[in-house]
């Protein structure tokens, strides 16, 4: 190994859509994915009903298919149909994200519909959304996990189960961390998050590596994948589509709060989209994605900002 991919590896970020698509999102690893998930069913709140563990999966496709030509398209990281017709999805986000909520919530609410309208009973449906988040999500709670349902308010009884959102924000259990209030993942769940979250250091890894096999394999499935130069590729590709994203959307804010403009964040972060399309770091799907927009409300919001 170069050391440029030496240096590479030592600061990987594991929590990169690539990488991480390329461990849950194979089928060949179809055993990591399936105790992923578990794990993250068995860390649900004693408080709350717990729901039963998974035995197989099958992998769906991830691109949904648009009803009309308006229509906003869910794309998912992961997704996986269990043997008793469960849907879930996983996502990771790793830049801080305003719409993630009502994102994930329309996401969800697509697959439900897709899968009764494809016709399942409304009561044998129920999709499980799991978002992994290097930002926080919630400020009113120092948790790092929590679990979201439709409940009764009065007695929180769970009778609309169609639905449920599992959030993980990896910030809040890194802080744990430090502070020392969390000194050794004491759980399945801990140990994968403390992988990929990369929390503590190279002997700390290898710690868990001793201790649980499946960060072994992750570990294994890392270097395999910095040594492939298309995947190696891949990901530099995404770094480099990260940090400029991430510079020109600060430039383009500034620009837009200097001009007084009402709307200049969202403004901004269009102006921005646009520009990593015309310089190529961004395919037009892509940046219509990351506005949650379709292409042709992407391009007529351009459009209209040019004409302004």
């Amino acid at each position: 190994m170069s050391m440029d991919n030496k240096a590479l590896l030592k600061n990987f970020n594991r929590l990169s859509d690539r990488f991480f698509k390329f461990v849950f999102a194979n089928p060949d690893y179809k055993d990591l994915l399936i105790s992923f998930l578990n794990d993250v069913l068995d860390n649900t709140p004693k408080n709350a009903e717990r729901i039963k563990p998974i035995i197989d999966l099958n992998y769906a496709d991830r691109e949904a298919v648009a009803y009309n030509q308006h229509e906003k398209l869910p794309r998912f990281d992961v997704i996986a149909l269990t043997e008793d017709k469960r849907i879930f999805h996983v996502e990771v986000q790793v830049a801080q994200d305003k719409n993630l909520l009502p994102r994930m919530l329309y996401y969800v609410s697509k697959s439900y519909i897709k899968a009764t309208s494809e016709g399942e009973s409304y009561s044998d449906v129920q999709v499980i959304c799991i978002v992994l988040a290097n930002f926080n999500i919630f400020n009113d709670s120092s948790n790092w996990y929590s679990l979201h349902r439709l409940l009764n308010v009065e007695n929180n009884s769970w009778h609309i189960r169609g639905m449920e959102f599992h959030f993980i924000e990896i910030p809040k259990l890194k802080a744990e961390f430090k502070r020392k209030e969390k000194s050794w993942p004491a759980t399945g769940l801990e140990r994968v998050l403390y992988y990929f979250g990369s929390i503590g250091g190279e002997q700390d890894m290898q710690a868990l590596a001793e201790q649980d096999a499946r960060i072994k394999k992750f570990m294994e499935l890392e270097r395999e994948f910095t040594k492939d130069p298309n995947l190696l590729s891949n990901y530099l590709d995404w770094k480099v589509e990260k940090k400029f994203y991430n510079a020109a959307l600060k430039d383009r804010e500034e620009i837009g709060e200097k001009r007084g403009l009402k709307q200049g964040k969202a403004e901004g972060q269009l102006m921005t989209l646009a520009g990593l399309v015309d310089d190529g770091i961004l395919s037009l799907s892509a940046a219509a994605a990351r506005a949650n927009m379709t292409e042709q409300e992407f391009l007529a919001s351009i459009a209209k900002l040019n004409l302004n």
